[in-house]
C-alpha cells in the first residue's frame, strides 16, 4: 500500500530505447495517475519532448486538472489526457469513494478543450446504486459535456477488490462456479458475470449499446471529429477514425442484436 514511483531518469531513458531502438511515432504514459505528482509529471513531460518529440498521451484524475500542468504538457507534446470519471451523479460517485465529483469532470474536459489536448472519459455502467434513471443522467451529462472520446463499460467486480468480496459476501458470485472468462470481456457482447445495481445483466448490457450509439453518432460529434482531423492535418488519425466508425457501427448495431 506504498506509493513507489520510478524515477524520471530511469523512465526517460526508457522512452530512449523506444525512440531509437524501435522507431515509436507515439507513445501512451501507462500510468494510473500520471499527474499525480505534479512536478514529477512536468518534468517527464518535458524530459520526453527532447528524448523522443513524438506525440504522447497519458491517464489522470479529473481532480488533478490545473491550468498551469495542461499548458505544460501540451507544451511538451502530450495530445491527450484520459480520465477515469465514472458517473456523471454525484451520489454514485460519492458512494463508490471515487474522491471526485461531476463539477470536477466538467472543469477538467473544458480545461483540456482551452489548452488544445484531447479528453478520452472512461465510464462506469451499473455501479452500486446505479438505475435505469441515473444511468441515463450520466450518459446525458457525458452526451452534452462532449468529450473527444468516451468509453462507456459495464461494472464487473474484479477478484481482490472489495466489489468483489462483497458480491461474494452476498452470494452473487460462487467461487467454485464462476466463468472467469467473463471477467475479461469488458467491451465483448458477453454478459457481465453479475449485476451489483437495481437493473439485469441483460439490461445493462442493452444500456451500454445504447450509450454507444448515443455519444458517436451524433451527426455533430462525426462532423466535429473529421473536421478536427482535416484541420491538424493527421490524415492518419481520420484513417483511423473512419476505421474505428466502421468498427464502433459493426460492434453496436450487430453484435448486440
Amino acid at each position: 500500500r506504498r506509493l513507489r514511483a520510478r524515477s524520471p531518469e530511469s523512465i526517460l531513458r526508457e522512452v530512449r530505447l523506444l525512440k531509437e531502438t524501435y522507431k515509436i511515432t507515439e507513445l501512451l504514459v501507462w500510468d494510473d495517475t500520471f499527474t499525480i505528482d505534479r512536478e514529477r509529471a512536468k518534468k517527464i513531460a518535458r524530459g520526453i519532448k527532447s528524448a523522443a518529440g513524438v506525440p504522447w498521451s497519458c491517464y489522470s484524475r479529473v481532480d488533478d486538472a490545473d491550468e498551469g500542468l495542461y499548458s505544460e504538457l501540451a507544451a511538451a507534446g502530450c495530445t491527450e489526457l484520459l480520465f477515469g470519471a465514472e458517473s456523471g451523479d454525484n451520489a454514485i460517485l460519492a458512494s463508490i469513494r471515487k474522491g471526485i465529483t461531476r463539477e470536477q469532470t466538467e472543469r477538467a474536459v473544458k480545461l483540456c478543450r482551452e489548452k488544445g489536448l484531447s479528453s478520452f472519459c472512461s465510464v462506469i455502467l451499473g455501479l452500486p446504486g446505479d438505475t435505469r434513471q441515473t444511468m441515463k443522467e450520466t450518459v446525458d451529462f457525458f452526451t452534452r459535456l462532449n468529450p473527444d472520446y468516451a468509453a462507456f463499460c459495464v461494472l464487473i467486480p474484479f477478484p481482490g477488490t472489495e466489489l468483489f468480496r462483497d458480491a461474494v459476501a452476498k452470494g452473487l458470485i460462487d467461487l467454485k462456479n464462476a466463468d472467469w472468462k467473463a471477467y475479461v470481456k469488458i467491451f465483448s457482447s458477453a454478459l457481465p458475470p453479475v449485476s451489483l445495481c437495481q437493473v439485469s445483466r441483460e439490461e445493462l448490457v442493452k444500456i451500454q449499446k445504447s450509450a454507444f450509439r448515443r455519444f458517436f453518432l451524433r451527426p455533430g460529434y462525426v462532423y466535429g471529429r473529421l473536421a478536427k482531423a482535416v484541420h491538424t492535418g493527421f490524415g492518419r488519425r481520420l484513417v483511423s477514425f473512419y476505421k474505428g466508425a466502421a468498427a464502433l457501427a459493426r460492434h453496436q448495431l450487430h453484435r448486440f442484436e
